[in-house]
């Protein structure tokens, strides 16, 4: 059997109906977008369509495809998938794959091709040609707009090379809700949309129903009937917060989050454990303390808990803190942020990602954080914004809350390297998927 008989094999008799239609879209056309439901096989999809790219079709051409996701260990998952297909067709059609090369990121084939995953940095696209294959990229840590800008450029050097995304439904006002509902995104797109309706149009699998039953509403409706999310001025749903309350887990990295307040502004600390879940233990609100003190509290903090890392916001005033800490603490341990519109999309997105995937825990002392999280707004042009929060007779611009976001942006980060530490967080209140 050669390639294109297990193709056509493939194509008749093992996908699904909607794998097959996004299969022959990938082939006929070089721009494909898909609006998904979880828990459907889309990646699947993705990673067949990867090697179909670097194998080439018709006289097209094999040639080099990325495959992006939001965290490392997913764009790997999509990898293994690869491999998956690739022991299955090797089986019928013979060695497609370069023995002894490639690995768990990347797939290297006898006619030259990689297939290669990465994060979805889009920095990481620069200086590179070939077809980009992205996955959820609503829930991407980096401007999705950005990353699709960068996508369709390294795919634009020749006709044959595809740009191919994959995502769930976002909040209305967002880059993919404007992308997937305006007439001006250009460029011949095919877009494409199954709800878990369409791929189970006979009823839900027991487990599926079962998630519906469990998860919150909102979610089920988000990231399962492709519903964008309308109506809301808060950021994330407060029962959703609620539910991250619960026991959180030590193993980890210990990292404080700090954003320092000046005169009668407040301070925000938390003390968290990072590892693929974000676990917070303490946090504290400081409001008319000055720096020598805060930095003293920090200081008790970090014995306390075994810290080795300080996120702080270096925005005005926080320059001279940022120096202070860094005599005091060792260059090191302190990483500035800059906290700005964007990052605060991007910090957004891994918030609830880790709600969504059950890896956000909160201690249940931490109060101001909690309300935070509640308080947090979305503007009507749907980015974040942080409200004024009236705490006794002392106001709080969700400082607690900024200073968890700016935690984030070390989930999955080489900031930490080989001292972070994968494990599997259970919660109190059970998991979501």
């Amino acid at each position: 059997m050669n390639l294109g008989t297990y193709h056509k094999f493939m194509l008749d008799h093992v996908f699904r109906p909607f794998q097959r239609e996004v299969i022959n879209a990938v082939i006929s056309g070089n721009r494909v977008g898909v609006l998904g439901s979880r828990q459907i096989g889309k990646s699947y999809a993705l990673a067949y369509c990867g090697i179909l790219l670097a194998c080439g079709w018709d006289g097209t051409p094999g040639h080099d495809v990325k495959i992006i996701s939001e965290t490392d260990a997913k764009s790997k998952r999509i990898i293994d998938d690869v491999h998956k297909h690739l022991d299955k067709m090797e089986a019928v059609v013979g060695p497609l794959r370069e023995p002894n090369r490639g690995g768990v990121a990347e797939v290297v084939l006898k006619n030259g091709s990689r297939i290669s995953a990465m994060v979805g940095k889009p920095s990481a696209l620069q200086a590179w040609s070939g077809s980009v294959i992205v996955d959820e990229l609503s829930l991407s840590r980096f401007d999705p707009e950005e990353l699709l800008a960068q996508s369709l450029i390294v795919a634009s050097s020749s006709p044959h090379l595809r740009t191919i995304i994959a995502t769930n439904a976002d909040r209305d006002g967002s880059f993919v809700h404007r992308f997937w509902h305006t007439k001006r995104r250009g460029g011949n797109w095919r877009l494409l949309e199954y709800n878990i309706y369409d791929v189970y149009p006979d009823g839900l699998p027991q487990q599926i129903d079962e998630i519906r039953k469990s998860i919150h509403p909102q979610l089920w409706q988000r990231f399962f009937l492709n519903q964008f999310t309308s109506g809301l001025t808060t950021c994330f749903d407060p029962a959703l917060v609620e539910n991250c309350i619960g026991t959180p887990s030590h193993v980890g990295v210990k990292v404080i989050g700090y954003d320092p307040g000046f005169s009668r502004h407040a301070s925000g600390i938390v003390v968290c454990s990072v590892s693929d879940a974000l676990c917070v233990h303490e946090e504290l609100t400081l409001w008319e303390t000055p720096v020598e003190e805060q930095l003293k509290y920090i200081e008790r903090l970090m014995t306390k808990h075994s810290v080795t890392k300080i996120v702080v916001d270096q925005g005005v005033g926080g320059l001279v803190v940022k120096q202070l800490m860094q005599n005091r603490f060792g260059h090191g341990a302190v990483k500035p942020m800059s906290v700005n519109r964007n990052k605060y999309e991007v910090w957004r997105r891994q918030i609830e990602r880790l709600i969504m995937d059950n890896k956000l825990i909160i201690d249940p002392s931490c109060t101001n954080l909690i309300q935070d999280l509640k308080t947090l707004e979305v503007d009507n042009r749907g980015f974040l914004s942080v409200p004024e929060r009236i705490v006794g007779k002392q106001v709080t611009h969700c400082d607690n809350a900024v200073a968890l976001m700016m935690v984030t942006e070390l989930i999955d980060s080489p900031v930490l390297g080989a001292q972070m530490q994968t494990v599997p967080i259970e919660h109190s209140f059970g998991k979501f998927f």
